[in-house]
């Protein structure tokens, strides 16, 4: 069985060599003066516990208000370890996103092709 511990959207994330996750910046809201725009970078950071000893496979799609997939998907395969319960780190760059519409964008998180999490952040514009 696959359990999420946490999912952030955030500036900047990291996973040190002994696991333990390094975030920076967690945001829900990006304000914007126009649109459309690129960001630089983000960084979407999730841990997993996981404990049969199964391996998986792991998804990370981008989506617009109008559901449209905007970054390449993440895909990985997560082996098992004999039978041993693990704890996973995940981070997923996500350079030059064009933004170019306003409201809710989702980070979908799909565990063996089920949909485990739903992460968003809002884009508005700023009234001048």
């Amino acid at each position: 069985m696959v359990k999420l511990n946490f999912a952030h959207i955030c500036e900047y994330a990291s996973i040190l060599q002994n696991g333990n996750p390094i975030i920076s910046g967690i945001f829900s809201e990006i304000i914007a003066s126009s649109l459309p725009f690129t960001h630089p970078k983000m960084s979407f950071v999730l841990e997993l516990d996981i404990d049969d000893k199964n391996s998986h496979s792991l998804e990370i799609i981008v989506k617009s208000p109008s559901d449209k997939k905007i970054a390449p998907s993440f895909e990985r395969s997560i082996d098992s370890l004999e039978g041993k319960k693990r704890k996973v780190g995940v981070v997923l760059e996500i350079g030059s996103l064009k933004i170019s519409e306003e409201g809710k964008y989702n980070i979908e998180t799909i565990v063996d092709s089920k949909p485990l999490k739903i992460s968003s952040f809002i884009v508005t514009v700023q009234k001048k």
